[in-house]
């Protein structure tokens, strides 16, 4: 698409052809959404959508839930930290404080037990199983509790190793994770707001009537660049809050899991009084510490997973971000490749190469051309007129043929041209321009001339290109319906009138020799080879018209049969007509032509739309504009 949002208010600042083109009543008094005006905008908003008359964008019920949990989590937590904390202030009253700890922890690991139970009736009544079994946790965080208000008392230090072991994490998870997961929901708050008000004001200038816009392009453009730019911001705020809020609900059963196990493991080695109740638990430390490696795994692959589908995402963003502008160019119409073409003026033919381009890197270019040239021969009143105009059809069918079978003709023709260059004297046939040369003899050499080039075209139908074929045979299928009189000579016009003989007056421009290396005489020779084969293709001898070329009818009469042959073969596309290798592979196009075509769409763009309007192509502009 044309739009750029990161970059729009700094386009529109600095590109001087709109600054200077449009008025001052169609800019805006400033081309950024400063603070002020947004702020106005999202109070705006707001107390509209309070009162029920503006739209407001749906916040994901998973997202909502995950963020009850963690603000229910903060409680929790803030519960757990502040019975540690009187733990450690009140030395004396040591055991109080301890099952204050204990009942804590024990909570919270019923609250766990049910999360898990609530997490497994979601996802088997929406169809779905979860992927691990519900995890034992939250019973081993119950029996922990029994078992630290066995051992606590045993020896009064350890309480602060106990609590000092859950307070910091505790605190640490709360402060790191837990609070930075809430503001991000937080912020995703604000992107919606954000979002609905940028909608909104886009939503009320498309409501405004033409007259009252006007032309005023950049307005639009700037209304959109706001639009989309706080749309990607929202939608990157949802993927930001989501991922931390659903990485704080899996995350905290293992931060908290990992420090209760390094306190037993502490216990276990301080406690030699109490072996015997760190016995009873050494089987649970074990589980304990297979889910934590196991959960750990988890996390890593999940992450993993993560980062690979954000590269898809991004990768997939990347391959697809010229579509839109593919489609525009593709349209049966070719309403944007003409105004195209027209706004890029004296660069016109670079243009239309490009554009060929990419239209056959997505196996586009084909089916316009078989469009085009259906069009061409229910429009034409005559077979004898077809393709001799020149619309936007025909010159991207000249410029693909052109660029398609470019390795075609210099290794068709380029002998004989060779041969001729070599020896391009007596083949004059004008008795005004012979100078006293025999002209029986130069028509003799003619002649062979002739023959040469033609025996050299005849004989490459087995390296003909494959688009040629579809080309030939699509446009004698379709003048056979309408004008049967016309299968070899609209065939024979295509091939020679559009290939051949530009290339035989023109081999310098082509590849096929340098441009010091054709004299006059060589250059009048061709000339005089293209009439003759020209005619051939037609079908029609020469006449009074050309009366100095009458001497080549023989050759004509007898070449027709053998070119009827040729251009039937042609037309006789192969059934690997379509499996050709296209002028461009997609990342090469995404590489150089697509930014190229955009970036001149966009210097361009006021010429094109104007252009469009010009010849009717009104209903594409919104489109090209976004």
């Amino acid at each position: 698409k044309t739009l750029r949002p990161s970059r729009s208010s700094a386009f529109a600042c600095s590109n001087p052809a709109m600054r200077n083109n449009a008025s001052p009543k169609q800019l805006p008094k400033t081309t950024e959404w400063r603070s002020v005006g947004k702020a106005v905008e999202m109070a705006k908003t707001s107390m509209l959508q309070k009162m029920g008359k503006a739209g407001i964008t749906q916040v994901p019920p998973k997202l909502s839930y995950e963020n009850d949990i963690v603000k229910d989590l903060v409680g929790r937590y803030d519960d757990l930290i502040k019975a540690a904390r009187r733990s450690f202030a009140k030395s004396t009253e040591f055991c109080t404080s301890s099952s204050l700890v204990c009942d804590t922890v024990k909570e919270l690991g019923e609250f766990l037990t049910n999360i898990n139970t609530v997490v497994m009736y979601r996802a088997i009544s929406e169809g779905g199983s979860p992927s691990p079994p519900p995890p034992v946790l939250g019973a081993y965080l119950v029996k922990m509790s029994i078992a630290i208000k066995d051992t606590l008392k045993l020896r009064d230090q350890l309480q602060l190793q106990v609590g000092g072991s859950m307070v910091v994490p505790a605190e640490r998870f709360v402060q790191g994770s837990m609070e930075a997961s809430l503001e991000a929901k937080k912020k995703y708050s604000k992107a919606c707001l954000e979002f609905d008000a940028a909608e909104g004001k886009l939503k009320a200038l498309n409501r405004l009537s033409p007259a009252a816009t006007g032309s005023d392009y950049q307005r639009l453009f700037l209304s959109y660049a706001h639009f989309w730019e706080y749309r990607q911001r929202w939608m990157h705020r949802e993927h930001e809050a989501g991922v931390m809020l659903t990485d704080v609900v899996t995350r905290h059963q293992i931060e908290f899991l990992e420090q209760l196990v390094h306190t037993f493991q502490a216990q276990l080695t301080a406690y030699g009084e109490a072996y015997a109740i760190m016995c009873a638990l050494d089987p649970m430390i074990k589980d304990l510490r297979a889910i934590v490696a196991t959960r750990r795994k988890e996390m890593d692959e999940n992450r993993a997973k993560r980062q690979r589908d954000a590269a898809d995402r991004a990768r997939y963003i990347e391959e697809n971000k010229y579509q839109d502008l593919v489609a525009l160019f593709s349209a049966p119409d070719l309403a944007v490749v003409n105004a195209m073409c027209v706004g890029a003026g004296a660069d016109q033919e670079a243009m239309l190469e490009d554009l060929v381009r990419i239209l056959d890197s997505y196996k586009q270019t084909m089916p316009i051309i078989r469009l085009g040239i259906t069009k061409e021969v229910e429009s034409t009143q005559s077979a004898a007129t077809l393709f001799r105009g020149n619309s936007t059809a025909t010159k991207l069918m000249t410029a693909f043929t052109r660029m398609t079978g470019r390795p075609y003709l210099i290794a068709t023709l380029k002998p004989s041209v060779a041969r001729l260059i070599a020896n391009p004297k007596g083949l004059e046939v004008d008795p005004a321009k012979a100078k006293g040369e025999n002209v029986e003899e130069n028509a003799a050499r003619l002649r062979a001339v002739c023959a040469d080039f033609l025996n050299a075209i005849m004989s490459s139908i087995s390296v003909c290109p494959l688009p040629f074929r579809e080309m030939a045979s699509h446009l004698q299928t379709e003048v056979v319906e309408r004008f049967p009189e016309s299968r070899f000579t609209a065939v024979g016009g295509f091939i020679f009138l559009r290939f051949f003989c530009p290339c035989i007056l023109s081999p310098d421009t082509n590849g096929l020799v340098d441009p010091s290396a054709l004299t006059a005489e060589a250059r009048r020779a061709l000339i005089l080879i293209s009439k003759s084969l020209q005619n051939v293709a037609n079908g029609i001898p020469f006449g009074a018209k050309e009366q100095y070329m009458t001497c080549m009818n023989d050759f004509i009469t007898g070449s027709l049969q053998p070119c009827r042959d040729f251009l039937d073969e042609v037309a006789h596309a192969p059934p690997n007509v379509r499996d050709y290798l296209p002028l461009a592979s997609l990342r090469e196009v995404y590489d150089r032509e697509l930014p190229s075509a955009h970036g001149s769409l966009v210097r361009n763009l006021e010429r094109i739309c104007k252009s469009l309007r010009q010849y009717g192509g009104e209903a594409v502009v919104p489109k090209l504009v976004e």
